[in-house]
């Protein structure tokens, strides 16, 4: 049974290998190891990120990679690593929750990962686009209020025209975790580089 979800952002710059002198990404991989702060050593852990092609045997996701590297940095590994498909549509979201439903019987962390939008700047990936900041906003308020069914409902139109590589994992979550209640115990937000990091710790209720 899960008990507590953590949703981390993805950015290459919290691998060691992106990081140069003045590592940028600092504040933000501290920020994600934070949040297992207080949570069981022994707690299995489960990954869900996004990728550009699912199934794929290309190349690992970003996602995973960067998981894999903060969780060994406390000594922890991934029980399990899933994956959606950036474009994923309802159909394909919904096969990927009874994936991790399966996969989470036993484990008690599900870690979320997905970036926010890439276009909040000039300079960001996706050049700046006005709609961003609001959704991303709107984000972060659904995060704050532990809410599944807001994940559930994100615009997946609106997420693709901004760039939002968290929408379908995001989604997926909050398929798995219908019908429980949950608190937001930490939520974060940060966009240094004009993409939106979210961050937060989800503690089930029941």
């Amino acid at each position: 049974m899960i008990e507590h979800v953590l949703f981390w952002p993805h950015p290459p710059l919290l691998l060691a290998e992106y990081a140069s002198l003045a590592d940028p990404g600092a504040g933000v991989r501290r920020a994600a190891l934070a949040l297992l702060d207080g949570l069981d050593p022994a707690a299995r852990v489960v990954v869900l990120t996004d990728a550009p092609e699912w199934p794929s045997t290309r190349r690992t996701p970003l996602g995973e990679r960067v998981a894999r590297e903060l969780l060994a940095r406390v000594g922890r590994e991934p029980a399990a690593v899933l994956a959606v498909a950036e474009n994923a549509d309802t159909a394909t979201v919904e096969a990927a929750a009874e994936r991790v439903r399966a996969a989470t019987t036993d484990a008690s962390v599900l870690l979320v990962l997905g970036d926010g939008s890439a276009r909040r700047g000039l300079k960001a990936p996706g050049h700046l686009d006005e709609r961003a900041a609001p959704l991303d906003g709107a984000i972060g308020e659904v995060l704050a209020a532990a809410d599944p069914a807001g994940l559930r409902a994100l615009d997946t139109a609106l997420c693709a025209e901004l760039m939002v590589a968290g929408r379908a994992p995001w989604q997926v979550a909050g398929a798995v975790l219908a019908g429980q209640r949950w608190r937001a115990d930490r939520v974060g937000f940060d966009d240094p580089f004009g993409v939106g990091y979210h961050l937060a710790r989800w503690t089930c209720a029941d």
